[in-house]
């Protein structure tokens, strides 16, 4: 069905895109509760 779609050079830069993306969204979450877990365990 892809292939019906877009050819591979298409998809590619979409896809790059898409992973740069949703590592950068998970990266943030993993800072923020990383560092938030850090001050917990500080104020305790």
């Amino acid at each position: 069905m892809m292939v019906g779609l877009a050819s591979k050079e298409d998809l590619l830069p979409s896809a790059i895109a898409t992973v740069v993306i949703i590592g950068i969204i998970y990266g943030a979450y993993f800072l923020a509760t990383y560092f938030g877990s850090k001050n917990i365990i500080k104020e305790e």
